[in-house]
């Protein structure tokens, strides 16, 4: 087990890390203190970090001292960090009691990481990706899971070429979209789904070398749902993803299993097989391909387009629930072409 809690409810995370997977996704616990462990940790062991956002507009609120995530820490262990401006969407954190003025890490947003051109991230031995998945009412950013890859290979290099360990990267989130990019491409849709279904907290996958954990069963939710906020807001969405870890977009899916062969098989589009029953009007996503298909479109966004403008009625049958899906990652991916 590497979920675990201390005295008071909140999240260990020193224990997440001892799974030693590059790779760490931790989901739900709205005020488990995910930020403040990670903080806790890379200050209290003298880790170098990287403290990324996913806009520009998140990094510059926590670039200010008034804002960082490590106003906490300094309260507490009587520390006195601050940040210091690098260059234009960028800053590093600073104990101004040092003498020597090492910095402790650096900030950075995923949407402009990309810009900073010969960044040397050769002391960096962890990522924090705090709040990587967007809340619902914020727009998905373009391309979002390569701009990650692209964020971590630029801070990696070639140090696991000379020997050395990769750097690992925690990205940390509530439980707001089950559905964003990251997780779609990873193909954490999947494992999540699964995990739900089965009640588990915790998935290893060491030949891919990463972890995915799901605060189901924190003690501090408990006590929020007595406080004032949950009171009100009992028995809604929002309650059931800060308390419970509810996706909400994966409660309101319905998977079905059908026989294709009560099917024709219609076009494909990237991963997704389309099917129409040979009665009844109705529609079957899945990402099972069997027969032939009238039509093939590849998993680009021009091929996509050309799917929609192909097929303009198929949004106008998923609003009236004549689209059934396999499971909810199909749903998701039919979702995002439209």
């Amino acid at each position: 087990m590497f979920i675990e809690y201390d005295e008071n409810g909140y999240l260990i995370f020193e224990k997440l890390l001892e799974c030693r997977q590059p790779f760490i996704f931790l989901t739900g616990g709205r005020g488990t203190g995910k930020t403040y462990g990670a903080a806790q940790y890379v200050i209290t062991n003298g880790v170098r970090f990287l403290w990324m956002r996913r806009t520009q507009t998140e990094t510059d609120i926590i670039n200010k001292p008034e804002f960082h995530p490590f106003k906490p820490i300094n309260a507490d262990l009587g520390l006195s960090i601050t940040t210091s401006k690098i260059s234009k969407g960028s800053a590093a954190f600073y104990d101004e009691d040092d003498p020597e003025q090492e910095p402790l890490g650096y900030t950075c947003a995923l949407s402009t990481i990309s810009s900073m051109r010969g960044f040397d991230a050769s002391d960096v031995k962890i990522m924090i990706y705090d709040e990587f998945i967007p809340e619902r009412h914020k727009a998905a950013m373009r391309s979002e899971s390569d701009a990650l890859f692209n964020a971590y290979e630029t801070v990696n290099r070639n140090r696991e070429l000379k020997g050395e360990d990769p750097v690992q990267l925690v990205a940390m989130a509530n439980s707001n979209r089950l559905d964003n990019e990251i997780f779609l491409a990873l193909g954490i849709t999947d494992i999540c789904e699964k995990m739900k279904k089965e009640g588990s907290a915790e998935y290893v996958d060491t030949a891919r070398g990463m972890a995915v954990f799901m605060l189901d069963a924190s003690p501090i939710a408990d006590k929020k749902s007595k406080t004032a906020l949950y009171k009100l807001t009992r028995g809604s969405s929002y309650a059931e993803m800060a308390l419970d870890n509810t996706f909400t977009d994966l409660s309101e899916h319905v998977s079905t299993r059908r026989n294709l062969r009560e099917y024709i098989p219609v076009a494909t589009v990237g991963a997704l097989a389309v099917y129409r029953k040979k009665s009844g009007g109705l529609w079957y996503v899945t990402r099972t391909k069997s027969g032939v298909f009238k039509k093939e479109f590849a998993d680009t966004d021009k091929e996509k387009l050309a799917f929609i403008r192909a097929y303009p009625l198929l949004w106008e049958a998923y609003l009236k629930r004549k689209i059934e899906f396999s499971d909810y990652t199909s749903e998701a991916l039919f979702r995002r072409l439209y």
